[in-house]
């Protein structure tokens, strides 16, 4: 944001870490499903959703491209 790109307001891999915390902790289990929201703050509301599948957490939403690329190692 400094350098005037706007930050993503949703992120989808801090999602995946707090579902991982919260089927650790025993607070969901296999077959619960949320939507998390995320950017109302900063005006940009966007929405994840988690569904856990015995030790598998889904994450999944819709999202925009805004770089394509590809990397050769």
């Amino acid at each position: 944001p400094g350098d005037g790109i706007p930050e993503d307001p949703v992120c989808g891999s801090g999602n995946g870490a707090a579902a991982a915390f919260r089927l650790a902790a025993g607070q969901v289990r296999s077959g619960d499903a949320y939507v998390a929201s995320q950017g109302r703050q900063v005006g940009r509301d966007g929405y994840v959703r988690v569904r856990f599948e015995g030790a598998d957490i889904h994450i999944g939403g819709e999202c925009v491209t805004c770089v394509e690329g590809q990397v050769k190692i």
